[in-house]
């Protein structure tokens, strides 16, 4: 499988639970394998946990070439009564740039007439649309067309800002609290006096637990989908 791999490409990532303690010797065959193929673990953390003996072993390593630049790795905790494994991660440099910021269109979805949509969906000739076709794609065409009519009719768009620097757990409340952190900051500069520096700690500290909570809520999700 690595062979097959490495002829489409250099760049080869490879993961998941191999059965393999990586913090004890492995076998010569397994590290013939690795170093032929210039791969290299980069998790130096247990993963797996035995509930019953109580021991620790890295199961789980990510194998990298060493011609990917490597940003992060790390593991993520998981409950002990959904998993005896914790989670893997790596960040990589993809070589790509992208703007800034952009802005796009995307359903407000909170200010949407769904009664209204209901009624539309029941109005629509729905079988028509598919028997009247020609073939599986026109009626899948047809009928993706008329149930987004019907959803721009019923609810209303707005332009949002994507900023691509951001951190993918950094939200729109994370972002409105730490604006609200930097105004305070600039107050407590500006005034030096001691309720604007209570202020702006008790602020900066709010903003600190948002990140903790963003991240520790974030990264499960992702390691779960």
């Amino acid at each position: 499988m690595l062979k097959n791999a490495l002829d489409e490409n250099n760049n080869i990532i490879c993961l998941g639970d191999l059965n393999k303690n990586f913090m004890s010797d492995l076998p010569s065959n397994i590290r013939d394998i690795f170093f032929i193929n210039g791969l290299v673990n980069i998790i130096d953390k247990a993963t797996h946990f035995d509930t019953r003996t109580g021991s620790t072993s890295l199961l789980d390593p990510i194998l990298v070439t060493d011609s990917i630049p490597v940003l992060d790795k790390d593991t993520i905790p998981f409950d002990r009564g959904i998993s005896d494994h914790d989670g893997t991660y790596v960040t990589i440099n993809c070589g790509f740039s992208k703007r800034r910021t952009y802005n796009r269109s995307i359903w407000d979805y909170k200010k949407g007439d769904y009664d209204l949509m209901k009624q539309k969906v029941v109005e629509t000739n729905w079988e028509f649309l598919i028997s009247d076709a020609s073939d599986v794609h026109v009626a899948a065409t047809n009928f993706t067309n008329s149930f987004l009519n019907i959803a721009s009719e019923c609810i209303p768009t707005r332009e949002v800002t994507i900023r691509c620097d951001d951190k993918v757990w950094y939200d729109s409340n994370l972002r409105r609290e730490t604006r609200k952190r930097d105004r305070l900051r600039n107050i407590f500069i500006r005034s030096n006096s001691a309720s604007a520096e209570k202020k702006f700690k008790q602020q900066r500290n709010k903003v600190n637990n948002l990140k903790k909570q963003a991240k520790k809520y974030f990264l499960p999700v992702l390691m779960k989908i």
